[in-house]
């Protein structure tokens, strides 16, 4: 008799742990993780983080405006709002800032390219919208279109950034069959240079009507379409989609 007993006088507080055991799943299961819990950025941080925005989009600014060379530190300092010493708690030198800026802007331009190419299978028509969306932003964002002309002119690591990107996009459009070029490495400068070239007059007002769609229908030519089919790929509208990932870019950038 006495272990059954001991049994019942058992179960109350086997009851009663497993009820307090309950309780404190139920508090609990609503209660975040403390892993879960967002990290706030410290104040001293975001104040540098957005000083050293100031001076990275004041180059961008005077490079579009008087080129790497003409610009000087103070330049910088006085576009960004902030005093001469503070350049050089982010900064070495004005090639240092212009090298960050440069990767930055080249993030961007890689990042655009590689969402056109993913939606669109065919090369040809993916070079269209990159080229067309590079001319028509130049007209409609002159800094912008400046600061490509000139950093291209300036900086040589900017040049053979775009080169480099210019022979990968041809290359793979040669290997799909769309495209047909004895040299992939003169195409490429050829249409970077073309592309510069015609940027430029289109920013200094010396264009001439339907230039865009004539630059981008040579360089389909060149990269052998026939005539009929180079005209017509180089009038395609450009989708919502791309002209809002240029919006995009700059809107973060």
């Amino acid at each position: 008799m006495c272990p059954i007993r001991a049994r019942h006088r058992l179960r109350p507080s086997r009851r009663r742990n497993n009820e307090h055991s309950g309780d404190f799943m139920k508090n609990n299961e609503h209660r975040p993780a403390e892993d879960s819990k967002p990290v706030a950025m410290p104040r001293g941080l975001k104040s540098k983080m957005r000083t050293r925005k100031k001076l990275i989009d004041s180059v961008q600014r005077l490079i579009a405006v008087k080129g790497f060379e003409q610009m000087t530190i103070e330049d910088i300092t006085n576009g960004a709002d902030v005093g001469f010493g503070t350049f050089y708690n982010h900064f070495h030198s004005k090639e240092d800032i212009a090298t960050a800026l440069f990767l930055e802007k080249n993030h961007e331009i890689e990042r655009i390219i590689g969402a056109i190419n993913q939606a669109e299978q065919d090369r040809a028509l993916s070079i269209t919208y990159v080229q067309k969306l590079f001319l028509t932003q130049a007209i409609q964002n002159e800094i912008w279109g400046w600061f490509i002309v000139r950093s291209h002119a300036s900086h040589k690591a900017m040049s053979d950034s775009f080169n480099e990107q210019a022979k990968s996009d041809i290359a793979e459009g040669v290997a799909s069959g769309r495209f047909d070029v004895a040299c992939v490495e003169a195409a490429a400068q050829i249409t970077i240079a073309g592309l510069i070239a015609a940027m430029r007059n289109l920013l200094e007002g010396q264009a001439p009507p339907n230039t865009v769609n004539n630059t981008i229908e040579c360089f389909m030519r060149l990269y052998g379409l026939t005539p009929a089919e180079a005209k017509d790929i180089a009038s395609s509208e450009l989708p919502a989609y791309v002209t809002a990932l240029f919006h995009v870019s700059e809107g973060t950038s």
